[in-house]
């Protein structure tokens, strides 16, 4: 039950005042050292204006409880003070889960800090997320880095090894469906089941990328790979013995947020507004905030005392989140929390498991 759990825990914590982000992504550094293709980041890769640890530290005192933090960049494992930021968020903020993307390229250094994090927090989950987009050299093609595939091979064996020891690692490959790999979709599925994978996460292209050739597929070939992709989860909760219950919260939100994904791409509406800049929340390398990735910041928190809820009171947030209401995308992010504040959502789970399973039995 632990995902059915996790949106119930955020309905209880958000009701109660006990919880006030229910996820905090913060691109913790410009610094990269991939050029991937498809990035939406790309325009600003390795500026030198990341905070320092003090600044992270006065914007964590007065930012409340954070439920989930996402560690984005830029690759997050180039921060040396990495450690140091997320303890930050343990102590101060509640953070029970910390997720960190990374491109993979450095294998050992990246599985001394998931050991490091995991033995000192232990009731704390670390969900290790390397992307890989592709297999051998194709994956070194988007990746713009010779050998990226074998690095991100390595750095799934090591982390997969540490999971023997530490149950609090979730091992998740990350891979952006895009018209470079849809045809794909089954190889790459079919390879990375050989490593002990939490399981494997499947996201649409957002954003403007580097290489404007790079886009999403139409849309009947995306609900072939969504197809796909639930058959995948289903698997890695057999695999995992999840557990029926645990089948029927994952494959429900699943199928549920792959249906609003389909309906924007089809140029349909949400059934509610998003929920950005009330329990979801973007912060850049440089203090900057944005209600969501895709739209531009609403002011920096160096100018507001480091202070998240001053700065939200300010014109521009205001105008953002008029404009938010009819605002449409398909972020996963932004979508989970949009369904998990909406209570409704207890109920539409196990519509959409029983949908997705009425239509593999069909």
């Amino acid at each position: 039950m632990k995902y059915y759990k996790k949106y119930l825990d955020f309905l209880l914590g958000k009701a109660s005042g006990q919880i006030r982000w229910g996820y905090l992504i913060f691109f913790v550094t410009y610094r990269c050292n991939a050029k991937c293709g498809h990035c939406f980041f790309w325009e600003h890769l390795n500026k030198k204006d990341d905070l320092t640890l003090e600044e992270i530290d006065k914007i964590s005192k007065k930012l409340g409880t954070v439920q989930v933090l996402l560690l984005s960049g830029g690759e997050p494992l180039l921060r040396n003070d990495i450690f140091e930021i997320i303890s930050i968020f343990i102590k101060q903020n509640k953070t029970k889960v910390v997720s960190i993307p990374t491109n993979a390229l450095l294998p050992g250094h990246i599985a001394k800090a998931t050991e490091r994090l995991a033995k000192t927090y232990p009731d704390i989950t670390f969900s290790i997320n390397p992307s890989v987009d592709q297999l051998f050299e194709k994956n070194d093609e988007i990746r713009g880095i010779q050998g990226s595939f074998d690095r991100a091979v390595e750095t799934l064996r090591e982390v997969g090894q540490l999971r023997r020891t530490y149950k609090n690692i979730e091992l998740v490959v990350n891979t952006t469906v895009s018209k470079s790999n849809y045809r794909d979709i089954d190889k790459i599925i079919e390879y990375f089941k050989r490593f002990d994978l939490t399981y494997h996460n499947f996201e649409l292209l957002r954003g403007n990328p580097k290489q404007k050739e790079i886009s999403l597929p139409p849309l009947e070939e995306i609900k072939k790979v969504h197809s796909k992709v639930l058959k995948a989860r289903n698997y890695y909760i057999d695999r995992n013995n999840s557990g029926f219950f645990e089948k029927i919260s994952v494959l429900g939100i699943t199928k549920y947020t792959q249906s609003l994904k389909e309906k924007v791409l089809d140029s349909g509406h949400f059934p509610f507004e998003c929920s950005a800049g009330q329990n979801i929340i973007v912060l850049e390398p440089n203090g900057d905030v944005k209600l969501c990735e895709l739209l531009p910041p609403v002011g920096n928190l160096k100018n507001y005392n480091y202070d998240i809820e001053e700065l939200l009171k300010n014109a521009a947030s205001g105008q953002l989140r008029k404009q938010i209401k009819t605002c449409k995308c398909t972020h996963v992010c932004f979508i989970n929390m949009s369904i998990a504040h909406d209570k409704k959502t207890l109920l539409k789970v196990p519509y959409y498991f029983l949908k997705w399973k009425n239509r593999k039995s069909a």
